[in-house]
């Protein structure tokens, strides 16, 4: 049974309108209609996009400066127009910051536009050298990003957990993917240390700044700006899709249990190409949520319509990267209840 947190006395008609449609999206109840945003027009990641001035190579902490991207809030506050999600913002979503607070060099890639997390130990080493502790110039830093946020929104639109990649992923971030995969089997015992490792600074990372992030009307948004009456938070593990389900349910999916369970709504994302652990996922009580992000390549939206029947009927669904004639198929085809599409146009 989730908590919801204490709401003021005061809101607008519109506001609890809205309010409502998101309560039942993750209750799961009947609808006339699946929740719709606004399409989204450009990436999260490059660097442009936040017109961040920063260097070629390495960068540290000290070279990130919360005032150099304060969004503009929205003229008539966290109501987001044309859509039925709400207006959010978060700390720097081109940054790796899990990554880095887990001890990874961070480094620019001016012509892309993008950051990229360094590995953290040499290739030839023993992973029982490994000793990971949490950078707290990165998480800090992370902290004081989100309070500048908080700050300058006072109230004028909902200010998110920031993107963070998922164990496995920020695992794979520090020692490479070709060292994990043959880890799974030289190392196992080292593998899930450094998991553990990992899932204990995810969720201290999460905690820590939604306990910067006053709650409004009663709850927070996730960085899908769907809002949820407690807790909620988004979480990932995009390798996982190249694990066999065996090795999923030994080394990640405790994991994963484990985050769920420290949150009151907890999401997945995953992607239309790596769906190889659904069934695990679906099992997971303490997810509430799947979000799937439609790949350029790979099955179309109408192949994958009973995959997302599956999730709808166990979970509540987050669709992404839509087309038009897309989002209106997922409309006429799909349940309603639970049922939320980003387009991308």
């Amino acid at each position: 049974m989730k908590e919801e947190v204490a709401a003021p006395l005061q809101i607008s008609e519109d506001i609890q309108d809205r309010l409502d449609q998101h309560r039942a999206f993750w209750a799961r109840r009947p609808v006339e209609k699946p929740l719709v945003a606004e399409p989204l027009r450009d990436s999260l990641f490059p660097l442009e996009n936040l017109e961040l001035d920063l260097s070629e190579g390495e960068i540290l902490a000290g070279d990130v400066h919360p005032e150099t991207w304060m969004p503009a809030p929205p003229p008539a506050g966290p109501g987001q127009a044309g859509g039925d999600l709400f207006y959010a913002e978060w700390a720097f979503p081109a940054l790796p910051w899990t990554e880095a607070i887990a001890g990874c060099p961070v480094r620019v890639m001016k012509d892309s536009g993008t950051t990229w997390a360094d590995l953290v130990v040499d290739p030839d080493a023993s992973l029982t050298s490994l000793h990971p502790r949490i950078r707290r110039d990165w998480f800090d830093k992370l902290l004081a990003c989100t309070r500048s946020l908080v700050d300058a929104g006072q109230g004028r639109y909902w200010v998110s957990t920031t993107l963070m990649r998922g164990p496995l992923d920020m695992l794979e971030a520090m020692i490479g993917a070709q060292r994990l995969f043959l880890a799974f089997y030289d190392e196992p015992d080292e593998v899930h240390r450094l998991l553990d490792f990992c899932a204990n600074t995810w969720i201290e990372v999460a905690q820590a700044q939604l306990a910067c992030i006053p709650p409004m009307y009663g709850g927070y948004c996730n960085r899908y700006k769907v809002w949820a009456p407690g807790t909620s938070v988004v979480t990932q593990a995009d390798l996982s899709g190249l694990l066999s389900p065996p090795l999923y349910e030994d080394f990640v999916l405790p994991c994963d249990a484990r985050i769920a369970e420290a949150f009151d709504y907890v999401t997945m994302h995953s992607h239309s190409t790596g769906q190889t652990q659904l069934e695990l996922r679906l099992d997971l009580d303490s997810l509430d949520c799947i979000e799937v992000a439609l790949d350029p390549v790979g099955p179309t939206l109408e192949e994958m319509l009973p995959t997302f029947e599956r999730i709808l009927a166990r979970k509540s669904l987050i669709l992404m990267g839509t087309d038009a004639e897309e989002t209106a198929l997922a409309i006429d085809r799909l349940p309603a209840a639970g049922f939320c599409i980003i387009p991308r146009y």
